[in-house]
């Protein structure tokens, strides 16, 4: 197993403020050194941040160059441009192809794109299928992974893979987004099982507020025996709030989850 933290968790930020692209980035990975935590999982917001290194030639150059001081030999990438926009959008087509060739250069091997809820109804289904194999060609063209970020009803993701014939659909399994979703996150862990690749972490509370992991509403303790039990291997990311002081809250978030496993 592998355990990351999403870009920018490391850093402290005002109270209620959780996904902020930092403003020193390169930073992060110092303050990842000082952590048992393997990888920075990257990310990229709603609107293009001509900051973000992923976007220029010398900023993936120094990004590259962090990213290869850790302890794995590829890199994640979370998308979080597609939020709000229609999959069928032609700006959205263009913006994923020059993404693909972007993060290709940095050895990113898996690219996490969260779908939501309204892209599943029935009237945007069509949208939704001609969007997977546009996603399918342009992965295997540039040899890395989909990811897909949803929380979804597991009979509504079924009726979606019995009528694509993409035969690799894969998906980020969040517990906090689930737990809104149904309360019984272990449940819906179980049911999509066979079609995770990669795992967010986070905690809510009673009222699906994110709040520091362990103090929550959801019972990580069923679901890691349960991951346990099948031998999961793969990458975790804590995608959690960072509490008073951010390095503090990471290094605990860590200490939790081995003790559990």
């Amino acid at each position: 197993m592998k355990f990351g933290i999403t870009q920018g968790r490391l850093t402290n930020e005002k109270k209620g403020v959780l996904q902020k692209f930092p403003r020193k980035w390169n930073q992060e990975f110092t303050v990842l050194h000082q952590t048992n935590l393997d990888y920075i999982e990257l990310f990229l917001e709603n609107k293009i941040n001509k900051k973000n290194p992923i976007w220029s030639k010398e900023g993936q150059r120094k990004l590259l160059k962090n990213l290869n001081k850790t302890n794995i030999n590829h890199h994640i990438v979370c998308d979080n441009f597609i939020i709000d926009k229609s999959l069928d959008d032609v700006g959205l087509i263009k913006y994923y192809k020059k993404l693909f060739k972007n993060i290709k250069l940095i050895k990113c091997k898996l690219l996490i794109i969260p779908l939501i809820n309204k892209n599943f109804l029935k009237k945007n289904v069509s949208k939704l299928l001609n969007f997977l194999v546009f996603l399918d060609e342009e992965s295997k063209k540039h040899n890395l992974k989909i990811s897909l970020e949803i929380n979804e009803d597991f009979r509504d993701f079924k009726k979606i893979l019995s009528i694509t014939k993409i035969k690799d659909i894969k998906i980020t399994f969040d517990t906090g987004n689930f737990f809104l979703k149904n309360k019984n996150v272990l449940n819906n862990l179980k049911s999509y099982y066979p079609y995770i690749n990669h795992i967010h972490l986070k905690d809510r509370n009673k009222f699906g507020e994110n709040v520091i992991f362990g103090d929550g509403e959801i019972n990580f303790k069923s679901l890691f025996k349960f991951l346990k039990n099948k031998k999961y291997n793969n990458f975790f990311t804590f995608e959690t709030n960072r509490g008073d002081i951010a390095l503090q809250t990471a290094n605990n978030n860590l200490k939790i989850v081995r003790n559990l496993i």
